[in-house]
């Protein structure tokens, strides 16, 4: 076989490969997510394309060079590679993330792993003997040319792509959640809310079982052990806390049932008149409201124009991208979606990987456990005269909201609060490290000299992983001036319908627009609340406590 031959039947099959891995999964996997992250086109695809042609150039001359007893079986197994990798990225990738952003747990899906593997074996078997039989004349002119339609077929996509999503994302669709003000007091009233993500009360019970001497700190506070979160996972749940808007359940798609888009909808609770009086309110009290979280907030909570007034440390700022980093992880994902079953956990990416590839001119929020362990240890708390908003108002008054990862995976927290690897680390250490962390915040606050007139709160956005039952998140308050020989539980059935009149309960404003505060409620009151899995599209609604609920979700009930 000629040289040139051997060109002109590799180019197509190389093609394949290269953009199917390059170019079509990396858009497939930006285009899906693309209101989660903050890059845009522009800063992978131009790289990915020339890593691509080089690719196609160097791949087919390294094929035409072969002799030909090495070329035909190499060029045989390869279509089957490139084959399979389409057919896997377009039909066989029934369970690639779970819903709540944990890592996948492989040991449920062996099953899937050995079906997936034989559909592999089959088709390169079946790719070979046909080969070697009924086209062993022209195998190399039915692939090549079958390699083309694919190729063809997927450059639509990839045009389809380009042209329905825009090339790069306007400077002020991204803003920064200031770490300013992070590790301050103000000199008026605090109020202090830490988010652990995940943290159920099954979490706090079981590491106060196991560790009775954890309870000492909390002597002072009140632990409501009937929490509701309304939604199941952060997204929407925190935007749900902020807001107080409910959200419809039919958004799996990210749209709403009138074909509004989730932005839209972002827009619309961020904007309505309830929403807007609530922080007003609180300005006008002399309050401040900071909320601290990772760099994917805007996914949560949409562009800044949602924020002005509201979320005071909230701004635009100049985004810088790595793009290399991107790149690799957006290849990384490639790999995932296209390899086998078999080998995808060697090439799982969880979503937090991607808070690496976006970096601000100002410092941003402490959102991973260790590192706002670590800043905590290093600058303590301070005391500031003055607590300036978004707006440029000086107040003297704080509300606080602290979101860091908690319970999320990958677990990377010691029991010391200090970061590990993920081999030195698990559930029951990174609960002690939360532990930790909590606890030295609370020693800060005496230290100042504040604890006392300081209202705390401890709590989630929602609670475990629906599989594991435990889906009520953990809520304990200590308000200003409360002291107590030790801690007291209720099981009042609140929800986080109750957070912002809590809030105005708190401050000494009139809530009863917004609904109850969680003061409203007691020991023994009945009240009917709803759990929505927003993924799964389903609701729990329930009447009494955790243990209700979970009946509900088992079909006991």
């Amino acid at each position: 076989m000629k040289i040139k031959d051997k060109i002109s039947n590799c180019l197509f099959l190389i093609l394949l490969l290269l953009e199917t891995y390059a170019l079509l999964c990396p858009l497939e996997i930006y285009v899906g997510n693309k209101d989660e992250l903050l890059f845009s086109i522009s800063d992978f695809f131009p790289i990915l394309l020339g890593i691509a042609t080089v690719g196609i150039i160097v791949g087919t001359l390294i094929f035409s060079i072969l002799p030909e007893k090495i070329y035909k079986p190499l060029y045989v197994l390869t279509f089957a590679f490139a084959l399979m990798s389409y057919i896997q990225n377009m039909f066989l990738n029934s369970t690639l993330m779970r819903d709540d952003g944990g890592k996948m747990e492989w040991d449920k899906l062996q099953g899937k792993m050995v079906a997936n593997t034989i559909i592999w074996v089959a088709v390169f078997a079946i790719v070979i003997v046909l080969s070697l039989t009924l086209l062993k004349k022209n195998y190399i002119k039915v692939y090549s040319y079958t390699a083309l339609a694919i190729t063809f077929l997927e450059l639509t996509a990839i045009a389809s792509m380009l042209l329905s999503n825009p090339w790069k994302k306007p400077e002020d669709a991204h803003f920064s959640l200031s770490g300013e003000y992070q590790y301050s007091l103000a000199s008026g009233d605090n109020i202090v809310i830490l988010i652990l993500d995940r943290y159920s009360n099954g979490h706090f019970e079981s590491l106060m079982e196991d560790h009775p001497e954890y309870l000492d700190k909390f002597k002072d506070f009140t632990y409501y052990n009937n929490m509701d979160s309304h939604y199941a996972y952060t997204f929407p749940a925190v935007r749900h806390l902020l807001t107080g808007i409910d959200e419809d359940l039919d958004v799996s798609d990210m749209k709403k049932p009138d074909g509004t888009s989730y932005k839209d909808w972002n827009e619309y609770a961020w904007h309505t008149d309830s929403c807007n009086d609530f922080y007003q309110t609180l300005h006008d009290k002399g309050y401040a409201l900071n909320f601290y979280y990772s760099v994917e907030a805007y996914a949560m909570l949409g562009d800044m124009d949602n924020l002005i007034g509201k979320v005071d440390n909230a701004s635009c700022v100049p985004l810088h991208i790595d793009k290399g980093l991107t790149v690799r992880l957006l290849e990384k994902m490639s790999l995932y979606k296209c390899l086998p079953y078999a080998v995808k956990p060697k090439f799982e990416v969880m979503s937090t990987s991607f808070s690496g590839t976006a970096g601000y001119e100002i410092g941003v929020s402490d959102y991973q456990n260790a590192a706002f362990y670590r800043n905590l240890c290093d600058r303590g708390l301070t005391i500031e005269d003055k607590i300036t908003t978004g707006t440029g108002q000086d107040c003297d008054n704080l509300v606080n909201i602290i979101f860091i990862e908690g319970i999320h995976e990958p677990y990377t927290l010691g029991v010391d609060g200090s970061e590990v690897p993920e081999s030195e680390s698990d559930l029951e250490i990174t609960k002690q490290g939360l532990d930790v962390i909590v606890d030295k915040y609370i020693q800060e606050l005496k230290d100042q000299g504040r604890y006392d007139n300081t209202t705390i709160i401890v709590t989630s956005d929602h609670g475990w992983a629906p599989e594991y039952l435990d889906p009520q998140p953990v809520f304990l308050i200590k308000r200003a001036g409360e002291t107590h020989d030790a801690m007291v539980t209720t099981n009042a059935p609140v929800s986080s319908d109750d957070f912002m009149p809590t809030i105005l309960d708190l401050i000494g404003e009139d809530y009863i627009d917004y609904g109850t505060s969680i003061f409203d409620w007691h020991d023994g009151d009945k009240r009917v609340r709803t759990l929505t899995y927003r993924a799964e599209k389903v609701s729990y609604t329930y009447e009494g406590d955790r243990e209700d609920l979970v009946k509900v979700m088992q079909g006991e009930k």
